[in-house]
């Protein structure tokens, strides 16, 4: 699968400008090439970019675990090395076939006549980028599924025993991984489809996960039941709408560089908002469900500080700076800590613990609320919130409900707070700000 948007530009080191001493281009080289006077430096490594179908050793090791087989076993090595040698021998050979055309060539001559309307030159650029496009579809892209397909295969035959159903499953989650990985998000600030729910859950912190000290009749095993049920649920759900997701993609490319100068960019924003419409908001109100569903589980198992930090590390996955943890939380984990070294009295911690609480419970139906808002943009809104710092109306008012609640508790706490106490939080919370780097800080919460 290869990017529906041209905008990323071949860094200028790697351009060779022609001039009166230039040897003429090879008559033997494909016409699209012959009369160009800007190319690039091609090289068969440079096309690996263009199979983004790819299984990782990570995955390797997943789907090994999945079936049963122990991740550190010899079988699952030599799966993973075999699959990386074969994956690059199609590589190899979709890059010398790209090569010899001088795909990246022709994508960076398209780039350069954007603006200046269609010429003979733009027109066969344009044959070479659909061929490039066709080829994958007919050859490179089914060629990267039978790899990770026969690796599979390969890894199953050490669990004789194993149930047809986990191996379906198995095989599911692998291609999922690998697949999804292969999505390209849809703006600076927009969706991110490759969030994968599997790896949210596998990488969530540790007090999402605590259950000491909890008396929900939900205990651990039975909360880790729910938890693989409703991922198998997303996987169901996803597996499709991925899929289409890449078949849009490369349907639209075909579509893009069809488009004859200044209509080429309109049509590439139709073809971004279309898969976002169609492919990247499915995947996302799928995930976001799955994440409610186990916020709910954690929530009655574990309480609502667990809930809290389980949806701030999984909608920060997904929804990026939107829903990242608040001012308030930062104060509470560096209060909580200042109480357990006896610095803050019992007293003054069990009062923010309670503001903290209460700000848990009222900021969750504005959370949501500015969840659908941005569902709601457009790519075109999204970029010029981006750029301009405009916010659509629906938005900005969720993001400043959030900010007042944000900074209403923050108050709180810090009033409860011994003055010295106070401006060594406050210092803190300075260096978390700076820490995070947050570019969209006009946007953020708090």
């Amino acid at each position: 699968m290869i990017e529906l948007r041209l905008e990323e530009k071949v860094p200028e080191s790697r351009v060779e400008h022609q001039d009166e001493n230039t040897p003429a281009p090879d008559e033997a080289a494909p016409p699209s090439t012959r009369t160009r006077r800007r190319s690039v430096s091609e090289q068969p490594e440079q096309y690996r970019r263009f199979i983004k179908v790819m299984a990782t050793d990570e995955d390797w090791t997943r789907v090994a675990v999945a079936l049963g087989v122990e991740r550190d076993a010899p079988a699952v090595e030599e799966v993973a090395r075999w699959y990386r040698v074969e994956f690059d021998r199609l590589a190899m050979e979709f890059g010398q076939w790209a090569t010899e055309r001088r795909v990246v060539t022709a994508l960076t001559s398209v780039q350069t006549h954007m603006e200046t309307g269609a010429t003979k030159e733009e027109a066969e650029c344009r044959e070479t980028l659909q061929s490039c496009v066709r080829k994958l579809r007919s050859s490179a892209l089914p060629a990267a599924d039978a790899a990770i397909e026969q690796g599979f295969e390969r890894l199953a035959l050490t669990v004789p025993n194993a149930s047809a159903e986990l191996i379906a499953r198995a095989r599911r989650g692998l291609f999922l991984a690998a697949r999804q990985r292969s999505l390209e998000r849809d703006g600076e600030l927009g969706l991110n489809p490759r969030a994968s729910l599997p790896e949210i859950v596998a990488n969530a912190p540790p007090d999402a996960c605590n259950t000491e000290g909890s008396e929900s009749p939900l205990g651990t095993d039975q909360r880790a039941t729910a938890i693989a049920q409703i991922v198998l649920d997303w996987e169901i759900q996803v597996e499709a709408v991925v899929v289409q997701a890449i078949r849009l993609n490369e349907t639209a490319m075909l579509k893009v560089f069809s488009a004859e100068g200044n209509a080429h960019q309109a049509i590439v924003e139709e073809e971004r908002q279309s898969l976002r419409t169609r492919a990247h908001l499915p995947i996302q109100r799928a995930t976001d469900n799955a994440i409610d569903r186990i916020a709910d589980v954690i929530g009655e198992s574990c309480g609502i500080e667990a809930r809290a930090a389980w949806e701030d590390f999984a909608w920060s996955a997904t929804l990026g700076v939107f829903h990242s943890p608040e001012r308030p939380t930062h104060a509470w984990a560096w209060i909580s800590r200042r109480g357990a070294e006896g610095v803050i009295a019992a007293e003054v911690v069990d009062r923010c613990r309670d503001f903290h609480r209460a700000y848990l419970v009222d900021r969750a139906p504005l959370r949501l609320a500015m969840r659908a808002a941005l569902l709601s943009c457009t790519l075109k809104d999204l970029e010029r919130q981006f750029h301009h710092k405009t916010v659509p109306g629906a938005l900005n008012a969720a993001l400043k409900s959030r900010h007042d609640l944000s900074t209403s508790c923050l108050r709180l706490m810090l009033d409860a707070l011994p003055e010295i106490e106070r401006s060594s939080l406050n210092r803190h919370l300075e260096l978390v700000e700076k820490q995070r780097g947050n570019p969209y800080g006009h946007m953020d919460d708090v």
